[in-house]
């Protein structure tokens, strides 16, 4: 694919103000980005790249601050249809549950026509080396595939401007290795690049032109070797990581002593088991560099050595016990744990209220905002910081309160190098001063400075790799809104009748019929077996307290078993399972892409409420493993409530406040991606309605109304109610 970019990008004194800051992000930005043109932005952490980045999506609205001169993309001035956005985090730029829809995501939303959707999808995953399945789902890739995917779906609109924002922070060697492999094919394709980076190394050679920025402001701007060599010594001590310029760190020796943490055949996991039989001693007063690829389950490890996964076999020893049973007081005295996504770690509302919170002393708190360069920052929000300074005020709240043991989850993401020479200084201190230091990282420059200790984790073992078990109901032959109907037609009537035969011969054709649609007994055992529970329980509830009649089987008090009650009952148990069963067997097996593009294109209803539904779906399943995450990270930080619901209300908050952070990146995602755009949408797919979706109206019909007439002609029918 060969792309003719024709789009000039102009910023003329442009600048921007976040909401509620005093201090300009960006200010008197002057530039002109020529077509085709390569270009990398750097500068120290909170220097205004990112901004900068955001300002050229258009994701930055009036709500969310105020602007100040012009930043214009095309002529139009807006970059919608002409830009596209690939973000830090690969996660939160996650639409879709496949990659082939995640892909052609950005070509419906811009109206590409149908026919020309799939081929741009399939050239957008060779172009960035993704090759798998279209229907293999988003969240079974590593971060590197995500990253890769973000990348695929940006490059099938066939953007002017690609924008790139630090595309491989957290990403293993390998995988950094492949984002820049498709990174330079991309970029060979002709299209304007303009990337976001501190690492300069790794792309000097395929940027043509540097944008250097600091305090806000452009400080350099010119061909990348001609400013790499003119301000070497100036860049480097503004916090550009420049090539060839050495770190102020020695490489640590290997080291060792008395073991104080101990892992013996353990097995970790969540729901399943990640690795099985680690073993590990871990030295007191040594700093130890945990390493490997994404998903060999690093996290995992470091979440269970702090205590705060329990093992699934075997057990963590820290001073005679496992630490994941220890209170979240104790814990948080003995292990200090920096988690790898950094705002799970806050929990208060100022900068320095996080570093107060747990007792820390004044002066202390003073030290480490100013040694991790955050004292301007003190009273600002704490998700409100730049990725690198979440990062570092992640690690200053476990390191402050002085704990024996400190476990970091890539404690260096996002730093530039001024910030990154100062994480790495406290860290040998605390080392040097005796406390026993765990890190979770990538960075081959922070193992040589820290790793006294290196454990390096291989890949993981083939029996605990998931295999993708893919289900294909015969269901996936119908369109799912005539399914929504006929399962409408077959359980809406038996909500208003009350009758025992009528609800047993709906649910004895039910049951004949769900093998023939792929449930077996024991599959549909699995699926239903919460109605099992609920249909005994209404109907005990009906047996006790329905209104007596006929024959008064026992009594006791208001509670009465009559004939009337026991009638009742039963029919309330049948009906709950005739009108439950089919409702989970049908609903579990819609493909949520397919049933919007139903929804909008048969049922059309707004693409922009079933679009964005289909998104906050995601995100509720998110947000369960959040919950969890925010559990873990109060506990660590030895936040108790004596009273549950008060602990369950402040978690309630963290996450809700959390939930709209990330609602927030995937909202900027979604529209750099043209959703919304005032354009006729299109659809990769077409749905429609065959004669065989008639069919299965009428076979529901039929049920429906082969039970009822049963029920009248034995002359047992009964409203609801009656």
């Amino acid at each position: 694919m060969t792309i003719t970019a024709t789009t000039t990008v102009v910023a003329e004194d442009w600048g921007w103000r976040h909401a509620g800051r005093t201090a300009w992000a960006v200010r008197d930005a002057n530039f002109q980005v020529a077509p085709g043109e390569r270009i990398l932005i750097v500068g120290p952490s909170g220097s205004g790249k990112s901004t900068l980045l955001s300002g050229l999506a258009g994701l930055l609205g009036e709500e969310e601050g105020e602007a100040a001169g012009s930043l214009k993309v095309g002529d139009q001035g807006s970059p919608r249809g002409l830009v596209g956005l690939v973000q830090q985090d690969p996660d939160s730029q996650i639409v879709m549950a496949t990659i082939g829809d995640e892909v052609a995501f950005g070509c419906e939303n811009l109206g590409v026509p149908t026919e020309e959707i799939w081929s741009r999808v399939e050239s957008a995953l060779n172009q960035v080396g993704l090759l798998l399945p279209l229907d293999h789902p988003t969240d079974k890739l590593s971060g590197g595939q995500k990253q890769r995917l973000a990348l695929a779906a940006a490059l099938a609109m066939h953007p002017q401007v690609l924008l790139l924002d630090e595309p491989t922070a957290n990403l293993d060697p390998d995988g950094v290795f492949l984002v820049r492999e498709a990174i330079s094919r991309i970029a060979a394709t002709g299209i304007t690049v303009i990337m976001v980076e501190h690492r300069v190394e790794a792309w000097s050679d395929l940027m043509d032109r540097m944008i250097v920025m600091e305090e806000g402001k452009i400080v350099a701007d010119g061909p990348t070797h001609q400013v790499l060599s003119a301000r070497r010594e100036v860049l480097a001590e503004a916090g550009v990581w420049v090539p060839g310029v050495p770190l102020p760190f020695s490489t640590c020796s290997p080291r060792s002593g008395p073991i104080v943490l101990r892992a013996h055949g353990v097995s970790i996991g969540y729901d399943t088991v990640v690795r099985s039989n680690v073993t590990l001693d871990l030295s007191e007063g040594v700093s130890t560099c945990i390493t490997g690829a994404n998903g060999t389950g690093k996290t995992t490890l470091a979440l269970t050595l702090a205590g705060l996964l329990p093992t699934k076999a075997g057990a963590i020893d820290l001073d005679g016990s496992d630490p994941a049973s220890w209170d979240a007081p104790r814990l948080a005295r003995t292990i200090g744990m920096v988690f790898q996504e950094p705002s799970y770690q806050f929990l208060t509302q100022t900068v320095r209220a996080e570093l107060e919170l747990g007792g820390a002393a004044a002066d202390r708190v003073d030290h480490f905002l100013e040694v991790l360069r955050l004292s301007h920052l003190q009273q600002a929000h704490p998700l409100s910081l730049s990725g690198g300074e979440k990062r570092r005020l992640s690690v200053a709240t476990a390191l402050i309160r002085s704990p024996r043991i400190v476990i970091l989850d890539e404690p260096t993401f996002g730093q530039d190098r001024n910030t990154w020479i100062a994480l790495v200084a406290l860290i040998r201190t605390i080392a040097s001063e005796g406390t026993t230091v765990i890190c979770v990282t990538h960075d081959e420059s922070f193992i040589a400075a820290i790793g006294e200790s290196i454990v390096e984790l291989g890949p993981r073992p083939a029996h605990t790799i998931p295999e993708r078990k893919v289900h294909y109901s015969p269901l996936r032959g119908f369109n799912p809104l005539v399914q929504i109907v006929a399962l409408a037609v077959l359980t809406v009537p038996l909500l208003f009748t009350i009758d025992i035969v009528s609800a047993a011969v709906a649910l004895g054709l039910e049951l004949l019929i769900l093998p023939l649609l792929g449930w077996g007994p024991t599959r549909l055992i699995r699926r239903v077996w919460p109605l099992l529970t609920a249909a005994p329980l209404a109907a005990f509830s009906m047996l006790l307290y329905a209104k007596a009649s006929g024959a008064i089987i026992w009594s006791w008090g208001p509670m009465v078993v009559s004939e009337n009650s026991i009638e009742l009952a039963t029919a309330i148990a049948l009906r709950v399972l005739a009108v439950g069963i089919p409702a989970l067997c049908l609903l579990s097996d819609l493909d949520a892409t397919e049933t919007a593009d139903s929804l909008m294109q048969i049922g059309h209803l707004p693409a922009a409420l079933v679009l964005a539904t289909l998104a906050g779906i995601r995100l509720v399943s998110l947000m369960l493993s959040d919950w969890d995450a925010l559990k873990r990270a109060r506990r660590s930080r030895g936040v108790t409530e004596k009273s549950r619901l008060r602990g369950f209300f402040l978690g309630a908050f963290s996450l809700f406040a959390f939930a709209l952070r990330r609602a927030g990146t995937l909202s900027a995602t979604m529209e750099a991606r043209g959703f919304g755009a005032p354009i006729r949408r299109s659809y990769a797919r077409e749905s429609t309605v065959t004669r065989s979706d008639a069919v299965m109206v009428l076979v529901a019909l039929a049920f429906v109304t082969t039970a009822l007439l049963a029920s009248i002609a034995s002359g047992h029918f009964r409203w609801f109610g009656v």
